[in-house]
């Protein structure tokens, strides 16, 4: 009798299920969840995608050792993990475990516990407690051992247990039902013996004392007490004992125990620690531990992977300063059979360790643990979350002691630790409490650090001891044993813990608590009253420059006529002094002295020409800043240094798109894509030289599953190498050291490049003042390396000494930074034999200023007890030759800054002894967390392949801080690396000439391919050999260079011409070539993609040098192809299904803050969302010009919009914006300064996602965010509908409402009609958002990214109506609507229906009172017209609850409500409390906002002028439409010209023209993408200035307007595109109109504190736009002209000023609550504009105009008339 296989069964709600197993076998549950259907239709079972929630703890049947089993799903349960649906089905997981022995056919070995001492060595049977199931007491320990099986690994079942559990467990800590042990003991710490341990150790185990049945493996050892019936994991070992004792009396319900054991086959690829030479990286047994010396904070959350076939000890800093806090484990499974870094395409299964820990926890993953909710496969990882928390305070302050006596029940304080009454000993009966308060801005955070008390009784009531903490809103009741952790973050800031303690109680602890403040979340839902929440925006600002050049390729200039402005400067080269052309800085005759005594700075020139324009500046002879390229596949790139300077190759990467893409958009970087680092290569070419060419080489990453290279991405600086001002020192002569106002300087060996050998001297480089760090480059290296790969140095060593760090190189290494100090010096020491050979060193330094605010870190040592180990065998013993030895599984393992792990000469990295590190990834990142995240911004660590790569141990610093280029230079937080350790040469004896050797003749499956007599150089070559893996195997070869020490390449070109090794591999049917040579480290090179591929090799080594080179080797190692990485091409959109099923608790991911960005001109700014999953919504994109010279925002400068930018970055995950150095229109001609943006990131996979007609039922709950959809668009009829309720958090008061985002919106529309708002056709298919309260808002067609609008009601209706349309091969994507819950004060009533604004008439509404509420604007056209706005203002009123909107204090742009509104003909648009710009002091509480309604489509009144049908027109009014529009690029291409030209009657007026849609192809689609440049475009001109329309505008937006007599456009279609793209690129629709209306140009904005007694009015009589053209067509009516200018201002001022005092008159009688009103203008146009010479001018208000006292209520739009009529009186009314 074995065990049976496992089976798998669902449980639909309602219905049951009885379960059966054959005679002498017990029923066992092994797992158990709950699940919701991904889709409705689907059957009642787990399918890959569903949400599901652990269920195995919930179920309380089927626990005793019996064959049978009944099972209902009766009661709906409601899964908290899965947006509180109800689950759909109960997935089981059982399996029949033999029990008895059943005649003779069917028997099963039985074994009594106590019987006897003697192991058992069979292959299978039960143990069991004396006479089970009858409960017997023992009187001492019983212990059996299990011998195990060769090839095999254990599994044990616990049929049942029913023992006493001393009280002490805390259910919620461990159920009882759940697979969990009470306690997991670690061994590994002093001892392998447990009651060796335990005596060492005491209180190691506080439970299941004297009652217990454990499981004794020689690492860990599993401890049960009370009432069990499980499944254990799988045990990876030798021997096991089963130790067992009762001391409770007999009662009803005990039993004992029974057991079943069976030894299983042990998988192929899987290494047991202690058996195999290669088990994981070695931890030192006594290494030196930290004590810290700073204050001690809470840990950032941690986070551990732990592959297949590894372990790893989870530690916290400062030994027992901290204890280790559990937050979440998981299995996950890559999909390819290897352990890679986390990605979200990874399939997570949440996984119960067990796991018990104090200040650290050892883990290992032996078992492959098949994942049910990942297809079965097997988990290629644990991934491991945990935070470390203090246990003391700073200083070793004394904790507050809950009971202790105080001078206030309530303490102030930022962080509190707290104990029970003489802890760790538990008094007597008490009962206390104690509050702890926060500034009002904080809350708090609240730990168990330690808690034992007496725990629950029979009913589940903490009757007897208990902590409660409680703060308001919530209560939680702890006793029992707690493990530590986070258990509140508190509602408020106020907090109350009180403890009672009913009777003394011995063996218990009492409780720690720790306790600290955190900033109120911005988002925070749970906010008591009297609360406020600020949210803070952070600007991302590249350095500002004026340089167009690389910036490695500038040398700044600081001091003489440079500006201190911000703007940094840059010598120009060349330049002419004296009339001579000078090309290098000049160190004679500077303008001024240099600046400080000894300081003999060079000088250049900031112009062209320095002997007429005297422009000049001190050069700074620095490292240069950094340079960054993306080379996009066959092409190549020139990377340039000043004279005098070499490269530094900072980062050599190719990158892999997720989706395998290598055509249009792939060549740029992006945080989501796979790199791997290809440095070596890259610094052999260019490393140490001024100048180089670095190509892409097209070739497949092994490293990212095989995908084709998109682009090669390079980060490199220059450093100064030969420069005559700089001063060389000798490294062997320590009287001659940097003095005074140094600031750089060489650091040689004697007579570089002839260093003599035999020497040994050290080299002391202090610096010379307070917060001062020193920075170290090699320029040169050229000594002796080790023998063998592997070595130590030996003939030469290098030492180099810094902050506690020491590190020892040899050999040759390029130029490259070494490292940099904190605030301390550098030693250096140089060791030569008697025979070494080579150059020697040559170093560059230099002093930099660091912040007194930055601290360094402060390291104090002490030798504490040895740390915990991963179990591994002899760290010194030489392993002997084996046909076995391959590479050993890949480790991950992350650095968090600052790390001390490499002081004081200790190896952060190490393998054990024969065993090589090769370096497969390693980044430094900056995320949320100390670990890497999808998504996050990252740099590659090349200082880690070279300070690691082919050693067998290495220390890699990160104690200061590094910088990521690719990320606006932010500080990098984590320091991930993926590697693995390789059997040198000397251990490995398959091995064979490459020449001669095939792997078909070498057994096992790794060996190695060397050059003949390695390690030994020999002349020799290979034309050509061919390597295939095994014939008629499944395998495929993965190829690592070992070590290679040929002849360098061509000095020159940097190819490999005279010694190389070639190797051309097969991939994909594609053939991808590698030729190296020279000194290499080692690396992965390739792997084949399937068992046919093959390699083709041949090598030519031809040196004279053969003394000091060795030849190359190489290690092959055959993998299964189930195991290998497998591309898979998706097709992108906005939207991915996670492969993981569950959905995470809370609410989930919710859109960021709005952040602002700036930067100057001819500078790239990056728009980035640092989370994973997430998208940019572009607010504001504006150029803007200042008279101060700064690249930063400010309320007076003057901006214009970059409306097609919306578009363009909208949607993606970053966005690369280049700002032009150009004349701005709207701001009279004046150069552009910098571009300014504002922008917030929303998820694109939040906690709910609803198909809109997959979604039925009630009425949905939303809590954070929600997206809903319906994608992959197909015609056919529909008519769905979702209902959403903003569900509110803990109880909150606060009014809940919906913030609404368009994130993907590409539906098909018809010819004749515009796509949004009410000009959406009937037929046409759309989308309808109803707000109970503010309206129904309509959408189709097509649209960025972009915010929509904000709801007023708390439940919302979404309604999607598809009608039956030929749509052709056209494909369209659908839609999809985030939309997010948010808390807001209820909006007041929402306006009536105004009467529709007047067709072209531009009008002016404002809303004020913002300071407490919410307002919605209502907006109204006539039908078939729409809205279109221009720039609006926030404005702060002197008194804002007087609502005086006649004198203000200061504005700044608005957010118009254009995303809303634009394009509808009524709209209601809800206007929240305005947040000015970060930068602005402004505190608006008044918005205004200036609009127009045109007509959206052409009809009979007007009529459409088409490209390429017509060629002129001179209609008054109308459209132009490229060909076919909405379908232009069916028709191919195009180029043709219309003009429109004024009509002779039209003196005194002028041309505008709107863009109702745009969607015409730009730079978005080129390789790489650009923001400025058009691919097909509008060209327009009349004569005196041009401009080109392209991108996509999907809002009607005013562009343009002249009063020349005609306007000239240009098509311009270069290609024909294929059917996919149809959907996406339109074409365009122009509106234009001849009149004499003034487009928006104020002289100052409405405002006045003038009196005003001028009440009456006169009604505005308006001259309609005449049709000229044609004569039969009704005239249209676009709008009249003002007959009297002053009188209409006049009136305008009168209804105002009686409308404030009919509102004060009613506030003085009401309470002192602010008063919300609106302003309506009304119709305000402007007849007959002065203007000297040509109008050209675009749509923006000069912000220069805004300036000055305010004199009075003045139209935006007036310009002073010589007329003036009279004006009808008209009553103000309460808008």
């Amino acid at each position: 009798m074995y065990a049976r296989d496992e089976v798998e069964s669902n449980i639909c709600f309602g219905r049951s299920s009885s379960y059966s197993c054959p005679l002498g076998y017990t029923f066992m549950i092994i797992g158990a969840f709950y699940g919701v259907k991904k889709q409705a239709s689907n059957q009642c079972e787990f399918v890959q995608g569903d949400c599901t929630q652990e269920a195995l703890a919930t179920i309380t049947q089927c626990r005793n050792d019996v064959p049978n089993c009944y099972l209902a799903y009766s009661t709906r349960r409601r899964l908290a993990y899965c947006s509180d649906n109800y689950a759909d089905y109960l997935h089981i997981t059982s399996q029949c475990i033999p029990s008895r022995s059943v005649g003779n056919i069917s028997s099963v070995p039985t074994y009594d516990i106590c019987d006897t001492n003697n192991p058992i060595d069979n292959m299978h049977g039960i143990i069991s407690s004396p006479s089970f199931p009858n409960y017997r007491q023992t009187t001492n320990e019983c212990k059996r051992r299990l011998n195990g099986v060769l090839d095999r690994i254990l599994k044990i079942w616990i049929n049942e247990m029913a023992i006493s559990s001393g009280g002490q467990r805390h259910s919620d800590v461990i159920d009882e039902d759940s697979g969990e042990p009470d306690l997991v003991i670690y061994k590994n710490y002093d001892t392998k013996n447990l009651d060796k341990l335990e005596e060492m150790h005491p209180s190691i185990r506080d439970i299941c004392v004297n009652d217990y049945l454990i499981i004794n493996a020689p690492h860990v050892a599993y401890v049960y007490c009370g009432t069990r019936k499980l499944a254990i994991l799988p045990i990876c070992t030798t021997a096991i004992d089963i130790q067992y004792k009762t001391s409770a009396p007999p009662n009803l319900f005990y039993k004992g125990f029974k057991l079943y054991f069976e030894w299983i086959p042990k998988p192929i690829d899987l290494i047991c620690p202690g058996i195999s030479p290669v088990t994981t990286t070695i931890t030192p047994s006594n290494e030196t531990s930290t004590t810290c010396s700073g204050p001690l904070e809470l840990s950032p959350i941690y986070s551990s992977h732990v592959c297949l076939g590894t372990s790893t000890t989870l530690t916290c800093p400062c030994g027992s300063d901290y204890v280790l806090a559990i937050i979440e484990t998981n299995y996950a499974v890559t999909g390819t059979g290897l352990c890679e870094i986390p990605s979200l395409s990874h399939c997570r299964q949440e996984a119960s360790l067990g796991l018990t820990c104090t200040h650290s926890c050892f883990v290992e993953y032996d078992i492959p643990k098949p994942l049910i909710q990942c297809g079965s496969q097997n988990a290629d990882y644990i991934n491991i979350d945990y935070e470390c928390v203090p246990t003391r305070l700073p200083n070793h302050e004394n904790p507050i002691d809950i009971c202790g006596s105080t001078s206030t029940s309530t303490i102030a304080l930022n962080k509190v630790m707290m104990v029970s009454p003489q802890y760790p000993t538990l008094g007597g009966a008490r009962t206390c409490s104690k509050k702890i308060e926060a500034p009002s801005d904080k809350i708090w955070m609240i730990y168990i650090v330690d808690l034992f008390l007496e725990g629950q009784n029979d009913i589940g009531d903490c009757n007897a001891a208990s902590l409660t903490i409680n703060d308001g809103n919530d209560k939680v009741v702890l006793c029992g044993l707690q493990q530590p952790g986070l258990v509140m973050v508190s509602c408020g800031n106020v907090v109350e813990l009180k403890f009672v303690s009913t009777h003394q109680a011995l063996g218990y602890r009492g409780f720690k608590v720790y306790s600290q403040t955190i900033d109120l979340p911005g988002n925070w839902a749970c906010k008591p009253p009297n609360m406020t929440i600020t949210t803070t925006t952070t600007r991302k600002t590249s350095p500002p420059t004026t340089t167009v050049l690389p910036p490695s390729l500038q040398i700044p200039a600081y001091g003489g006529t440079t500006t201190s402005n911000g703007t940094r400067q840059y010598c120009k080269f060349p330049f002419t002094y004296q009339g001579n052309s000078q090309s290098n800085c000049l160190t004679v005759d500077p303008p001024i002295p240099a600046p400080g005594p000894g300081v003999q700075e060079p000088w250049c020139s900031l112009t062209s020409n320095f002997d007429t324009d005297r422009q000049w500046g001190f050069c700074d002879l620095s490292v240069t800043d950094t340079s960054i390229y993306d080379i996009c596949r066959g092409q190549l790139q020139t990377l340039r240094c000043p004279p005098g300077y070499v490269i530094d190759i900072i980062t050599a990467d190719y990158a892999a798109k997720p989706d395998g893409n290598i055509g249009a958009g792939a060549c740029v970087y992006d945080t989501s894509d796979c790199f791997q680092s290809d440095s070596s290569t890259v610094q052999n070419v260019c490393a140490g030289k001024p100048s180089c060419t670095a190509i892409h080489f097209a070739k497949t990453l092994v490293a990212c599953q095989n995908r084709p290279s998109a682009y090669l991405h390079i980060d490199y600086t220059c450093i100064p190498n030969d420069i005559s001002s700089i001063t060389t020192y000798n490294l062997c002569d320590n009287s001659s050291l940097p003095q005074g106002n140094t600031r750089r300087g060489y650091l040689t060996s004697p007579n570089f490049p002839n260093t003599p050998s035999n020497i040994d001297c050290t080299f002391n480089l202090q610096t010379l003042k307070p917060y001062q760090d020193i920075y170290v480059y090699v320029l040169d290296m050229d000594l002796n390396s080790p023998n063998l790969i592997g070595q130590d140095c030996a003939k030469d060593r290098f030492i180099v000494s810094s902050d506690n760090n020491v590190m020892e190189m040899c050999g040759r290494s390029y130029t490259n930074f070494l490292l940099n100090t904190c605030h301390s010096s550098v030693s250096f020491q140089l060791t030569r034999t008697s025979d070494a050979r080579g150059r020697g060193v040559k170093l560059y330094f230099e002093f930099r200023e660091r912040s007194p605010q930055q601290i360094c870190p402060e390291i104090m040592t002490t030798i504490s007890t040895p740390r915990p180990s991963p179990p591994t065998g002899p760290s010194t013993t030489t392993l002997e030759p084996s046909e076995s030895t391959g590479p050993s599984p890949r480790y991950l393992k992350t650095l968090c800054f600052p790390d001390v792990s490499s002081l004081f000469g200790t190896n952060n990295f190490q393998c054990q002894t024969n065993y090589v590190l090769v370096i497969l990834r390693a980044f430094y990142g900056r995320g949320s967390r100390c670990d890497y995240s999808p998504g996050d911004c990252t740099s590659e660590a090349d200082n880690v392949y070279r300070l690691c790569s082919g050693k067998q141990k290495c220390s890699v610093p990160f104690l200061n801080p590094v910088t990521l280029p690719e990320c606006n230079k932010v500080m990098a937080n984590y320091l991930l690396v993926e590697y693995q350790c390789l059997p040198t040469p000397t251990i490995v004896t398959n091995a064979a000439d490459l020449c001669t050797g095939q792997i078909n003749d070498i057994s096992g499956n790794s060996g190695l391919l060397k050059s003949p007599s390695y390690p030994t150089y020999a002349q020799t070559q290979c034309a050509n050999v061919s390597l295939t893996s095994l014939a008629g195997s499944d395998l495929v070869i993965y190829m690592y260079l070992i070590d290679i020490s040929i002849g360098l390449s061509d000095p020159n070109t940097g190819e490999c011409l005279n010694d190389y090794l070639e190797l051309t591999y097969q991939c994909n049917n594609q053939a991808y070539t590698r030729r190296i040579c020279g000194t290499r480290l080692t690396e992965l090179l390739f792997s084949t993609c399937s068992s046919t591929d093959k390699i083709f090799a041949s090598y030519n080594l031809v040196s004279q040098d053969s003394q000091t080179q060795r030849g190359f080797a190489l290690l092959y190692h055959l993998v299964p192809t189930a195991n290998i990485p497998t591309t898979k091409t998706t097709i992108a959109t906005t939207t991915t299904t996670k492969s993981t099923s569950t959905t995470p608790a809370g609410i989930g991911p919710v859109s960021t803050p709005v952040q602002i960005a700036s930067t100057c001109v001819q500078q790239s700014l990056v728009l980035r969302c640092n989370q994973p999953e997430y998208v940019l919504v572009i607010h504001k994109v504006q150029l803007a010009t200042t008279t101060s010279g700064s690249c930063s925002y400010s309320v007076d400068d003057c901006f214009e919009d970059r409306t097609n930018l919306y578009n363009t970055c909208g949607g993606k995950l970053s966005c690369f914006i280049f700002p032009p150095l150009i004349q701005m229109k709207s701001c009279n001609n004046s150069r552009s300064n910098y571009l300014y943006a504002e922008y917030q990131c929303i998820p694109t996979r939040p906690k709910l996602n609803l198909d809109t007609c997959s979604s039925v039922g009630t009425v949905q709950k939303v809590q954070g965010g929600a997206i809903i959809s319906s994608l992959n668009y197909t015609s056919e009829y529909k008519d769905c509908k979702v209902e959403l309720q903003s569900n509110p958090l803990l109880g909150s008061l606060r009014h809940k409402a919906f913030r609404v985002y368009i994130l993907t919106l590409n539906l098909p529309i018809t010819q004749t009609v515009r796509e949004q708002g009410v000009q959406c056709g009937d037929n046409d298919p759309s989308i309808e958002i109803n707000d109970i309260e503010s309206g129904l808002t309509r959408l189709c067609g097509n649209s960025h990214t972009r915010y929509l609008l904000e709801t007023c009601s708390n439940t919302i209706e979404l309604r999607f109506r598809n009608h039956i349309l030929s749509i052709g091969t056209v494909k369209y994507k659908g839609f999809e609507i985030y939309i997010e819950s948010i808390e807001n004060e209820k909006c007041r009533p929402t306006p009536s229906p105004v009467s529709p604004t007047q067709p072209f008439d531009i009008s002016y509404k404002y809303a004020c009172g913002l300071t407490n509420g919410l307002e919605s604007v209502r907006f109204g056209c006539t039908p078939d017209f729409g809205l279109v706005f221009f720039q609006s203002y926030h404005f702060a009123t002197k008194q804002p609850n007087q609502c005086d909107i006649t004198d203000f204090t200061c504005l700044f742009p608005s957010e118009q409500p254009r995303a809303q509104c634009a394009g509808q003909q009524d709209c209601v648009y809800t206007v929240s409390m305005p947040i000015s710009p970060q930068s602005s002091p402004c505190q608006a509480d008044s918005t205004g906002f200036y609009f127009q309604c045109l007509p959206m489509k052409p009809s009979t009144l007007y009529s459409t002028a088409k490209f390429c049908w017509d060629t002129e027109t001179s209609n008054t009014v109308g459209f132009i439409e490229t060909p076919g529009y909405p379908n232009t690029y069916q028709n191919g291409k195009s180029q043709c010209t219309l003009t429109i030209r004024l009509p002779n009657n039209s003196d005194g007026k002028k041309l505008y023209i709107y863009i109702i849609e745009l969607s015409l192809r730009d730079g978005s689609i080129s390789n790489p993408p650009t923001t400025g440049e058009c691919v097909d475009s509008i060209k327009y001109t009349d004569g005196d200035a041009t401009y080109s329309l392209c991108g996509k505008i999907d809002q009607p937006v005013f562009e343009y307007y002249t009063d020349r007599r005609e306007l000239n456009l240009t098509l311009n279609i270069v290609d024909i595109i294929p059917p996919s793209q149809w959907s996406y690129w339109q074409g365009a629709r122009l509106f234009y109109m001849i009149d004499n209306q003034t487009i928006p140009s104020p002289s100052v904005i409405p405002g006045s504190s003038t009196s005003i007694t001028t009440t009456t009015t006169r009604q505005i009589t308006r001259t309609p736009i005449v049709v000229t053209d044609p004569p039969s067509k009704p005239k249209p009516k676009p709008g009249g002209l003002i007959a009297g200018i002053i009188v209409a201002i006049i009136a305008v001022v009168a209804c105002i000023v009686g409308y404030v005092m009919y509102r004060r008159n009613l506030s003085s009688k009401a309470s002192n609550a602010p008063t919300v009103i609106y302003g309506d203008t009304g119709i305000i146009t402007v007849d007959g504009m002065s203007s000297n010479g040509t109008t050209t001018k675009r749509g923006s208000i000069k912000a220069s105009s805004l300036k000055g006292p305010a004199t009075g209520f003045i139209s935006p739009f007036y310009k002073k008339s010589k007329t003036t009529e009279n004006q009808e009186v008209e009553n103000a009314t309460n808008a």
